[in-house]
């Protein structure tokens, strides 16, 4: 989704020679009116100039403010579109050790600093994204403090796509930039690369330094296009700062997992053990589609109790209580369509195929993403062992994605087969391997046998795709090992993607 983001100081005092509040607001309304942004952050906001945003803004947007102090009336508001955006949750934290409490921090000014939020959702297209605004103090101190203030606040809230904008009174070659580019891009390096004064003190002449930014996450939000506001209303300005004007693009960004959780409970550790440890490790990643092999019922009653998901399952057999059940998050997703075939020339009935050591079931799922309504097709199963298993396990696979080639098509599994093999050439004749599509590229083994140092190192897990709509983003093993216990005899594997806009 394309939004347009102006960040402006407004400069909070009545300043002299035409420029007090009074004179300045028809100037901003006028400016504001030319770039018609749909989202916006100001700083050095006073009760007088809410009036004016108030009456000049608010029958279009919806204003979101909290003064810094009940004694120092200045904040930093932020406005959204009305009929663009539902606003989900809002909030604010002051930028000091006590962000929950009116406090100061580490401004050497000795001012107080607060940080606004909104959780906003496309009324279009479903995308949700957090909006952060806010004012830094000038020290490299309260500057560092302040960005690791707000970075823990986007991870606590599991933020997935977040826009930060702010006078941060620091320049492209400061610490505080360098830790805050670490984490996010700024928008403007990433296009125009305009290096002028975002500060002219009414001077069309001042020649200071570039310290209004709004920056991105890198994965969900592409940057698209940037410019200084330096326009003029008869020749004044309607601030001390020129605004910066910023154009993006905000994708949703989803999660899946992989993971082989080994059914055999001789191993040390009983199968509730390992299950509590894995549900630990799972809650940190929180990934949003999980496909699971070798469950039993013992794991699947432990799985259960991860009550964000719903799930689907079937066992492979009356007489073989083992499942290949794919997990999804309720508030994330609906089920529109669930099957269950076996990987066999008699796919529709309990049966082995193609010399099979065992009843292997395959578990397809479509999900209905809520936000978007698009649409996610995901195959989850486990193959046998040989070579002629996994090419016709393979092409069974490939007839039935074809059946959803108009939407993302995920194959998780346990595959039982090496990079090269017959079975991997043959899945990579339909399928992209997700590994390969994105950098850098995770060659971490996926069977470890319970044994950290095991080799040879072997690779056997593996995430297809068919590539449609999406844009993958990350591919990581996942070979935790939480008080040094193994979770299983396999690595997991979580990939990142975004669902592509139309």
């Amino acid at each position: 989704m394309g939004m347009k983001v102006v960040t402006f100081n407004l400069r909070c005092g009545n300043d002299p020679n035409g420029n007090s509040i009074e004179e300045r607001a028809p100037r901003l309304k006028a400016v504001m009116d030319r770039y018609d942004a749909d989202l916006v952050g100001f700083q050095e906001v006073t009760p007088a100039w809410m009036e004016h945003l108030t009456a000049d803004f608010g029958d279009e947007y919806e204003i979101f403010n909290k003064y810094r102090a009940e004694k120092n009336l200045e904040s930093t508001p932020m406005m959204w579109k009305k009929d663009q955006f539902e606003c989900l949750d809002k909030g604010y934290f002051w930028l000091s050790d006590t962000p929950d409490i009116e406090s100061k921090g580490w401004d050497t000014m000795g001012c107080y600093r607060i940080c606004l939020w909104a959780t906003l959702r496309s009324r279009k297209t479903g995308v949700e994204f957090t909006f952060f605004n806010t004012h830094y103090g000038f020290s490299d101190a309260c500057q560092l403090a302040s960005g690791k203030l707000i970075m823990d606040h986007i991870s606590a809230m599991k933020i997935k796509a977040a826009i930060l904008t702010a006078d941060f009174n620091m320049t492209p070659n400061s610490a505080g930039y360098r830790q805050l580019t670490s984490y996010f891009v700024d928008v403007n390096a990433k296009t125009a690369n305009d290096t002028r004064t975002t500060f002219h003190g009414y001077n069309l002449e001042h020649t200071g330094s570039l310290i209004d930014f709004c920056f991105v996450t890198p994965d969900t939000i592409t940057p698209l296009a940037s410019k200084r506001i330096d326009d003029l209303v008869d020749g004044k300005f309607p601030s001390d700062h020129y605004g910066v004007y910023s154009e993006i693009d905000v994708r949703e960004k989803l999660s899946l997992v992989t993971f082989n959780v080994c059914n055999n409970s001789n191993l040390g550790k009983s199968p509730e053990e390992r299950c509590r440890a894995m549900r630990g490790v799972l809650s940190r990643y929180s990934p949003d589609i999980i496909g699971f092999q070798e469950v039993t019922p013992v794991w699947l009653k432990q799985f259960q109790k991860m009550k964000d998901y719903d799930f689907a399952c079937q066992y492979r057999s009356v007489n073989q209580k083992e499942a290949t059940p794919i997990f999804w998050k309720k508030d994330l997703f609906d089920l529109v369509e669930e099957k269950h075939f076996w990987l066999s020339e008699t796919p529709e009935q309990e049966s082995k195929g193609w010399g099979a050591m065992y009843h292997r079931i395959c578990t397809m799922v479509v999900l209905r993403h809520i936000a978007t309504g698009k649409k996610i097709c995901c195959f989850n199963t486990h193959f046998d062992f040989s070579d002629q298993n996994h090419v016709e396990s393979a092409a069974l696979l490939k007839a039935r994605a074809a059946e959803y080639a108009g939407m993302p098509v995920f194959c998780t599994a346990d595959y039982n087969m090496n990079i090269g093999g017959a079975g991997y050439r043959a899945m990579r004749e339909s399928f992209k391997d997700l590994r390969w599509e994105v950098a850098p590229r995770d060659f971490t083994p996926t069977i470890n046998g319970f044994d950290v140092d095991m080799l040879p190192p072997m690779i056997i897990d593996f995430v297809f795709t068919n590539g449609t709509g999406i844009r993958p983003l990350s591919y990581h093993v996942i070979d935790d090992c939480p008080r040094g216990v193994r979770l299983s005899d396999h690595n997991g594997i979580i990939c990142t993607f975004t669902l592509e806009n139309e």
